[in-house]
């Protein structure tokens, strides 16, 4: 078994979307005898421990936890959002589902990590809408365009109503990666 101090720094570096140090670290807790599904299940428990110390503010709710582990607790509730912290939940949660059917479970959670690395960094969902809303777009990073202005989007509602409002204006918008999954 892992012990929390190192599930709970393998949290922070996912958090920052730092997918080496999560994969050096999820390898070096492999190699000391925690199993995928542990470890899996521990950051499901340091997500939730982490959204609590968010909602309530403190960790007095938690005598018996360290004092180390609940200081790393508070720091990272305070870095972290409630969105960042519910996205990082359905993947975990989901990831259990697939660890079910997985062949190897070290390389399914390996790829977990990796799925939840890659979206640290990636914007909230509100984040993008509220930026096409506001005319503005990022350029894939290989296009060499800088942030730009669409007028045509300005006819659009303010708050797209449906998913395919939504897609439509990531197509006027020109961002292809959303409307061309």
């Amino acid at each position: 078994l892992a012990n929390k101090s190192q599930i709970i720094e393998l949290f922070a570096k996912l958090a920052e979307g730092d997918i080496a140090e999560v994969l050096k670290l999820y390898s070096e807790l492999n190699f000391n005898g925690a199993d995928a599904v542990s470890v899996l299940k521990e950051l499901i428990e340091v997500n939730h421990f982490i959204c609590k110390t968010k909602m309530i503010g403190n960790t007095d709710f938690a005598p018996l936890v360290n004092e180390d582990y609940k200081t790393q607790a508070l720091k990272l509730a305070a870095e972290l959002t409630i969105v960042d912290l519910s996205r990082l939940w359905q993947i975990f949660i989901k990831a259990m589902g697939e660890l079910n059917i997985a062949p190897d479970k070290f390389a399914a959670v390996e790829m977990v990590l990796i799925r939840a690395a890659h979206l640290s960094s990636q914007p909230a969902l509100q984040d993008i809408v509220k930026n096409l809303q506001d005319g503005e777009t990022q350029q894939p990073a290989n296009s060499g365009g800088d942030v730009k202005k669409n007028s045509i989007a300005n006819d659009l509602v303010k708050s797209p109503e449906n998913f395919r409002q939504l897609t439509e204006l990531f197509k006027i918008k020109n961002e292809p990666w959303i409307y061309n999954i």
